[in-house]
C-alpha cells in the first residue's frame, strides 16, 4: 500500500529533514499544505531536499500563484478544483499545463465523478471519522467502497490510523493518505509513521 502524508497548515521546525526521514521509511508522497501559501516558503522547503525527492512533493493550492513556482505537482483545493471542473476543454488544458502532475480531493460521489476526468490522483474523504477534525465523518459508512467501484485507484483519507489499515486493505484500497494519526498521534511523527508502516508491511 502506497502512503501519502499531508502536512499541517502551520510551519514545522526542520520540516525538510523530517520529510527526508519519512521518505527513507517508505513514504510515497508528501503533501505540502500551508495557510497562507507563500511561494518563497515553498521554494525554500524544496531547496532543502535532494532533487530526487522533488517529484514526490505535492503543493496544495486554491489558486495558481502569479509568480512561477516551477514544474511541481499540484493538489487542487476548493476553488481551484471547481474552476478546473467548470472550464472549457481548451482552457482546462491550459490550467493543467501549469502543473507537473495533478491531484485533488473528493468528499462526495458527484465530486468524484467530476474530478476523475482530469485528476489522475484522487483523495477521497472522509473514509472514517476524522482524527484531526471534530465531527467530520462519512455520511455513508460505505463511502470508501463506493468510491473504489467508480475509481479503483482512489486514495483513502480521513481517520486513517493503525486500526484502519487492515480494513482498507480488505476493501481493496491500494493507497491511503495520513494526517491526524501522524501529527496528533501518541508519539513523535516519525515514530507514528514507522508504526503504521510496520502494520502495512505485515498485514
Amino acid at each position: 500500500m502506497k502512503v501519502r502524508l499531508i502536512s499541517p497548515t502551520h510551519a514545522l521546525v526542520d520540516e525538510a529533514a523530517l520529510v527526508r526521514s519519512l521518505f527513507d521509511q517508505g513514504l510515497h508522497a508528501y503533501h505540502w499544505r500551508k495557510a497562507p501559501f507563500k511561494p518563497q516558503d515553498f521554494q525554500d522547503f524544496l531547496k532543502q531536499l535532494p532533487m530526487g525527492f522533488h517529484q514526490r512533493i505535492w503543493v496544495h493550492l486554491s489558486e495558481i500563484p502569479a509568480e512561477s513556482i516551477g514544474e511541481v505537482n499540484i493538489h487542487a483545493k476548493g476553488e481551484l478544483a471547481e474552476q478546473i471542473c467548470a472550464a472549457e476543454e481548451n482552457e482546462q488544458q491550459k490550467m493543467l499545463a501549469k502543473g507537473n502532475q495533478w491531484s485533488t480531493g473528493a468528499h462526495t460521489i458527484s465530486a468524484l465523478n467530476a474530478r476523475r476526468k482530469w485528476a489522475p490522483i484522487l483523495l477521497v474523504s472522509p473514509v472514517f471519522p476524522s482524527i484531526s477534525k471534530n465531527s467530520y465523518q462519512p455520511e455513508d459508512a460505505n463511502f470508501g467502497s463506493q468510491c473504489l467501484k467508480i475509481f479503483p485507484d482512489a486514495v483513502a483519507l480521513g481517520g486513517v490510523g493503525k486500526p484502519q489499515i487492515p480494513i482498507l486493505k480488505d476493501w481493496g484500497f491500494k493507497s491511503c493518505a495520513l494526517m491526524g494519526s501522524i501529527w496528533a498521534g501518541a508519539d513523535e511523527p516519525l515514530e507514528n509513521f514507522k508504526q503504521i508502516m510496520t502494520i502495512i508491511n505485515e498485514s
